[in-house]
């Protein structure tokens, strides 16, 4: 499957699509209102890009081997209502950060920028062990893609 790269353009088509989801919107599943979904997308750019305090790996040979290039393959679609690993529960880790559409547009402009000038360092992932560029940018794409179709856009 075929799948689009974060670039501009694509930071426009995304915004084009929060711009279409009011802030009062409910999700078609899951908890997380719309100011939450920008910090968690905000927190997963940032996490990327080693921006964030890097997490505890939860990855395993299963999700490394398996999980991991079925989902950036496209073959499978990110499951609705997945939950924070009770590991990270437990030790009151929020995958969110502060921040609105501005911050986000800006952090995303910032990461496309770093990659198209080859300086982007992957970090490992923390449930997909080990990221390349080209992983991260799936992800990216997969994971917008997901939490937009979660409010209908």
């Amino acid at each position: 499957m075929s799948l689009p790269h974060l670039d501009n353009d694509l930071i426009e088509e995304i915004f084009r699509r929060l711009d279409r989801i009011p802030p009062d919107a409910a999700p078609r599943w899951g908890k997380m209102d719309r100011a939450a979904m920008v910090r968690h997308l905000i927190w997963a750019v940032r996490y990327s890009m080693g921006r964030s305090p890097e997490l505890p790996p939860l990855h395993n040979w299963l999700t490394r081997t398996l999980v991991k290039p079925v989902l950036l393959g496209g073959w499978i679609r990110m499951p609705r209502n997945v939950q924070l690993p009770s590991a990270y529960r437990r030790r009151g880790i929020v995958l969110q950060e502060p921040g609105d559409d501005e911050t986000l547009r800006a952090i995303l402009e910032d990461y496309v920028n770093l990659v198209q000038a080859d300086e982007f360092i992957p970090r490992d992932h923390p449930l997909f062990g080990p990221m390349t560029v080209d992983d991260w940018d799936r992800m990216h794409v997969i994971h917008f893609d997901h939490h937009l179709r979660q409010f209908g856009v």
